[in-house]
């Protein structure tokens, strides 16, 4: 992933897309976007990016930190964004253990992925976040399967989906909350 390169692309149907040529390949893997107000941010390991909507051009690229309530830093892996009721963004991920593929267990075990939220630090412009109260979702796996790149959305009916995925396919959870605990 850290050889991966992303792009910006637009569609005015949804269907046919064009890749932004003002925006060169960036740096990064399993990339989301979100927008608020004349910005939007793309969130992609290791680096995230900061981009004026308008003009197109990069405010700031850093890599997102995420700190718990005694100041330590989390790892956080494919970072999927949502703006909360206060207009802060809110970054859902999975938490990364150093050494390990994240989205398996350690040496084929069963084990239990956690997912994760953070809420962006005022004055950060979305760059630094602070770990949330709680767990998202805990999802036990067997050794030989996959959980990893939450996705985070808010449905027709209010409810808060996040998608998670499971190798070849997408196991869907929901919360009525966004901070909340998500069920299958």
């Amino acid at each position: 992933p850290m050889l991966h390169k992303i792009s910006l692309a637009h569609s005015k149907d949804g269907q046919n897309w064009t890749i932004h040529d003002e925006i060169s390949s960036l740096r990064g893997s399993v990339p989301d976007i979100v927008l608020r107000g004349e910005d939007f941010w793309i969130y992609a390991l290791p680096e995230s990016y900061l981009i004026d909507a308008s003009s197109l051009k990069i405010k700031q690229r850093n890599g997102v930190r995420v700190f718990d309530s005694n100041n330590n830093r989390r790892i956080q892996v494919d970072p999927s964004p949502i703006i909360d009721e206060q207009g802060r963004i809110v970054l859902f991920f999975l938490e990364g253990i150093p050494g390990i593929d994240p989205a398996r267990c350690p040496q084929h075990q069963p084990c239990t992925k956690q997912f994760l939220s953070a809420t962006e630090r005022k004055g950060s412009h979305g760059m630094i976040f602070d770990l949330d109260d709680g767990i998202r979702l805990n999802l036990p796996i067997m050794g030989n399967e996959f959980a990893s790149d939450p996705d985070i959305f808010v449905g027709k009916d209010d409810l808060f989906y996040m998608y998670i995925s499971r190798g070849q396919g997408t196991q869907v959870f929901v919360s009525d909350r966004l901070r909340g605990t998500y069920k299958e």
